[in-house]
């Protein structure tokens, strides 16, 4: 039977505009075929959920991420998050998002820049600023990559513009992310970021991909990025 695993029961307490969560926790005794369940709740309303068959070494430490599908800030109010073991819960740990407070002098962003992206930086994470996390001009990836972030600045969004973040890898389109800016949850100018992963939990196939930013159908940045392949 696998140990149980150490996560941190302190409350921790985000400021507002949080986008991503990570969960970092040590594991011990973990046996190849052991279902593993990650799960974000709200209140007693669970919200995200994500299963995969544990593949790892049986001891070490493992991060995973959550974050909404549109990119936009988790709300405000009590979180918890809950890791199972072949359904059986082992841990769970609270945090809190705060409200937002908008001061009294605080002018509104000009609103006349026509909508643009800035140049795209790869990393394997991002801080809720929008900081890059081991960002892929820093440290090459390596062959147990499982998520691969594109974070950019943009101005001039407006409400109801449509955008798009396209995956490729050899040339191949493997994934995009459609969507409809919504100014009132990101605002017009500011700093965002698009995520790529295997659904399965899988690490990323080896090869050299690419992202592409649309802004309509107007291509805006692409970035490179490669994945080496395993070693035997």
């Amino acid at each position: 039977m696998p140990s149980p695993l150490n996560l941190s029961a302190d409350l921790a307490v985000f400021e507002a505009g949080l986008r991503v969560v990570y969960l970092s926790y040590s594991y011990k005794g973990l046996c190849e075929g052991v279902e593993i369940t990650h799960a974000l709740y709200r209140g007693q309303e669970l919200i995200q959920q994500s299963t995969d068959v544990w593949r790892d070494a049986p001891q070490g430490r493992r991060q995973v991420t959550f974050q909404k599908s549109d990119g936009s800030w988790f709300a405000p109010g009590y979180y918890e998050l809950a890791v199972l073991l072949d359904g059986q819960e082992q841990e769970r740990v609270r945090f809190a998002v705060a409200q937002q407070v908008v001061a009294a002098e605080e002018e509104a962003p000009l609103a006349d820049a026509p909508p643009a992206f800035g140049d795209i930086v790869i990393a394997l994470g991002v801080l809720p600023s929008g900081t890059p996390v081991m960002a892929s001009q820093d440290m090459p990836f390596d062959a147990s990559t499982r998520a691969v972030y594109a974070i950019f600045d943009y101005e001039g969004m407006q409400t109801g513009v449509p955008w798009s973040a396209v995956w490729t890898r050899a040339g191949i389109e493997v994934a995009r992310q459609d969507a409809v800016w919504n100014a009132e949850v990101a605002g017009t100018a500011g700093t965002h970021w698009v995520v790529y992963y295997d659904r399965a939990g899988s690490p990323l196939t080896a090869g050299t991909y690419g992202v592409t930013l649309y802004i309509t159908d107007t291509e805006q940045h692409t970035a490179e990025f490669t994945i080496p392949p395993s070693i035997p």
